[in-house]
């Protein structure tokens, strides 16, 4: 039998799991692979990792896609784990087998960047989607879809290993339909499904609202939590105050205190004034010059590309959301 050809884009957990999975099978032959476009924190170890496995089993490691051009083979698949950039048709093109993607986010729902923050923000489910790419961003044809009830308990970080683990299962699978010529595509998945495409930008560029109701506000700090990047985030006096909401208590008519104030204040404990009750929280330091009885600034809606208002009507996503 004549060897499946591969290329590899990309460094995460999943795609070091993809990488070693085409290296045991005797039946695929890996031409090359190339790291991230961009430096990422929760990526380093991992493009460490993709150097060292390409020396150790003799894989030429590209730094541009001039280079894999010159190289690559027409009968080639490509299989992306964890690559940041956007692959254009022309480039596409070069591989007569096509390209393939696991993204964790269900398409077209969860289109584009950060797909667990959006997940959790607006579904109650996340998921990752395999599909085979072409000149529209994550709208390829579809392969397989894992699905992922999101649980109280689960931040961005949970779901995204969560979503690891189950497409790590899955490409098992897949790789025993690829070498019995069994690729099938789901059919008429786009029909009357919401379309979002996120770019680059965080929700409310992190910073919390003390008018949203408190469900929402513990939901955008856990949507916000990922190892090696900052939590959600507040003002005062134009100074960026990090936290992690950990505890929130609906109450009516609590004290007529402006929301954002600070009730509570001991080392990195603090407690603050909502609209519909209070939060406590945990200080990402001790901010000292914080007291009891300072208010936190509230943001202004024209400066950030997904502004979250706080009567919480959904609007179609333009160049911002709004949410329930």
């Amino acid at each position: 039998m004549k060897k499946i050809n591969f290329f590899f884009f990309g460094t995460s957990k999943l795609g070091i799991f993809i990488l070693k999975s085409l290296i045991k099978q005797k039946d695929f032959n890996i031409i090359g692979a190339i790291g991230k476009k961009n430096k990422k924190n929760h990526a380093d170890k991992y493009e460490n990792q993709l150097i060292q496995i390409c020396r150790k089993n003799k894989i030429k490691y590209f730094k541009n896609f001039d280079e894999i051009k010159k190289n690559i083979k027409n009968n080639t698949f490509g299989i992306i784990g964890g690559y940041d950039g956007i692959l254009r048709e022309d480039f596409i093109k070069y591989f007569g087998k096509g390209i393939y993607n696991f993204h964790f986010g269900i398409i077209p729902n969860v289109r584009g960047c950060n797909p667990t923050i959006w997940s959790l923000l607006k579904y109650k489910q996340a998921g990752y989607t395999f599909y085979k790419i072409n000149s529209k961003i994550d709208y390829g044809e579809i392969v397989n879809i894992g699905k992922l009830k999101i649980t109280s308990r689960d931040n961005s970080f949970t779901i995204y290993e969560k979503l690891t683990k189950q497409a790590s299962v899955y490409f098992k699978k897949f790789l025993i339909n690829l070498k019995n010529n069994k690729i099938y595509f789901i059919k008429n998945h786009y029909k009357k499904r919401e379309n979002n495409y996120f770019k680059k930008y965080l929700p409310n560029n992190s910073y919390y609202s003390w008018n949203w109701k408190n469900e929402f506000i513990n939901k955008f700090s856990k949507s916000l939590e990922f190892p090696g990047y900052k939590t959600g985030r507040t003002l005062i006096k134009s100074k960026d105050i990090y936290l992690k909401i950990k505890k929130f208590v609906n109450k009516k008519n609590i004290y007529k205190i402006k929301p954002g104030t600070i009730l509570y204040k001991k080392n990195k404990i603090i407690k603050i004034k909502t609209k519909f009750g209070y939060v406590i929280a945990n200080l990402e330091k001790n901010y000292n010059f914080l007291k009891i009885g300072h208010s936190f600034e509230n943001y202004k809606e024209a400066q950030y590309p997904y502004f979250i208002h706080y009567n919480f009507l959904k609007k179609s996503l333009t160049n911002k959301l709004i949410v329930n």
